[in-house]
C-alpha cells in the first residue's frame, strides 16, 4: 500500500471542552485502482449526515474500501494521483471502463459506452464536487469542450458528464470535496445520466419518478400570487373590511393549486380561473358595501326625520 505523501490533522476537543489536536498523521487508506494507469486515491474524510455532527473525539467514519461518491447526505475528501496516460487508455472497452467503476462501487457512473465516447474514464455522479489542483496539470473533459487546470486551480463540478486526461507526461495531484446532491427532473431525464439512470430506477431516465411533479412545479406561476395581483388595489386599499377578498381569493387559490400543472398552458388557464375567482370577489365584495351605504343612508334619513318631528 502506498503512503500519502501529505498529512492529515485532526482535531477535536478533550474532557474539558479545550481544542485539541486528536490525529495527526498519513490518511490510513489508500489505493490505486484500475492498474498501472489508474489513480492512487488516498482518502482524507468522510461525514455521513447533513447538518454534520460535530462530537468531542470521535474518528472518522469506519468504511469497507474506496467508493467514489460521498455517503449519502454526506461529504468526502480525497487526493487523487492521476498518472500520465498513455495509448492503452484508447483501448479500454466500455465494459472494462464499467468494471473499473464497480471497484469502487459506482459502476453506474461510467458513460463510455461507445467509440464516440471522448475518454474511456467518462463519468457522472449525483454529486457537487470542488476539484482543487495541488500540483501538476490536467484536462477536464465534458461532453462538449475541455480546458486544462493547472495547479492552484479549482474545479467546480456540478453533476456533469466528465473525465480527467493526464496528457502532461508527470503526475497530477488534485484533491477533491464531494457533497451528496440530487439531480433536478430536467438533468435526470436528459443527457448520458438518462442511460445509467434508467439502468437503476427503470423509469426512463426519471430516477424517482418525479419529473411529472418537479417539471409542474418549475413553470407553475404561484395562482395565490396571481390572484392578489389581479384583485381590486383601491377597493383593498379604501375598504374596513379589506380582509374579505384575499381570504376568499386565497381560498380559491388554494383550491385551485391543488392541481398540479402539467403545462404553461394549464399554468395559464389557472391563473385566468383565479383572475375571476378574484373579479367575483371583488364584484361580491362591492354589492355588500353599497347595500350596507345604502342601509346606513335610510337609517340616517329616518333619524333626521324623527329628530325633525320632535323639533330637534
Amino acid at each position: 500500500m502506498t503512503q500519502a505523501p501529505f498529512r492529515r490533522i485532526v482535531t477535536g476537543h478533550n474532557r474539558d471542552g479545550k481544542a485539541v489536536i486528536i490525529e495527526d498523521g498519513a490518511p490510513p487508506r489508500t489505493a490505486r485502482v484500475g492498474g498501472e494507469i489508474g489513480p492512487i486515491f488516498y482518502e482524507v474524510w468522510n461525514t455521513r449526515e447533513t447538518p454534520a455532527r460535530i462530537d468531542r473525539a470521535s474518528g472518522e467514519a469506519p468504511e469497507d474500501g474506496i467508493v467514489l461518491a460521498p455517503p449519502k447526505h454526506g461529504t468526502r475528501i480525497r487526493v487523487l494521483d492521476i498518472p500520465p496516460e498513455d495509448d492503452r487508455i484508447k483501448n479500454v472497452s466500455p465494459e472494462q471502463a464499467r468494471a473499473l467503476f464497480t471497484e469502487i462501487g459506482a459502476a453506474d457512473a461510467s458513460s463510455h459506452d461507445t467509440a464516440q465516447s471522448r475518454h474511456a474514464f467518462m463519468h457522472r455522479t449525483e454529486t457537487i464536487d470542488y476539484g482543487i489542483v495541488l500540483e501538476g496539470e490536467i484536462v477536464l473533459i465534458l461532453d462538449e469542450g475541455e480546458t486544462t487546470v493547472r495547479a492552484g486551480d479549482i474545479v467546480v463540478q456540478r453533476g456533469t458528464n466528465h473525465g480527467w486526461a493526464n496528457r502532461s507526461g508527470r503526475n497530477c495531484r488534485i484533491a477533491f470535496i464531494l457533497i451528496d446532491g440530487k439531480f433536478d427532473a430536467e438533468n435526470t431525464a436528459t443527457g448520458p445520466i438518462g442511460r445509467s439512470m434508467r439502468r437503476r430506477s427503470g423509469l426512463g431516465g426519471v430516477a424517482d419518478g418525479s419529473a411529472w411533479s418537479m417539471t409542474a412545479s418549475r413553470y407553475e406561476p404561484s395562482v395565490m400570487t396571481l390572484a392578489n395581483r389581479r384583485s381590486c388595489p383601491l377597493v383593498l386599499a379604501t375598504s374596513p373590511v379589506s380582509r374579505t377578498v384575499p381570504r376568499l381569493v386565497s381560498e380559491s387559490a388554494i383550491a385551485t393549486s391543488s392541481v398540479t400543472l402539467a403545462s404553461k398552458a394549464s399554468a395559464t388557464a389557472v391563473s385566468q380561473a383565479a383572475r375571476s375567482a378574484s373579479e367575483a370577489a371583488a364584484v361580491t365584495f362591492a354589492a355588500a358595501v353599497a347595500a350596507a351605504v345604502t342601509a346606513v343612508r335610510s337609517r340616517v334619513a329616518v333619524l333626521n326625520a324623527v329628530s325633525f318631528a320632535f323639533g330637534g
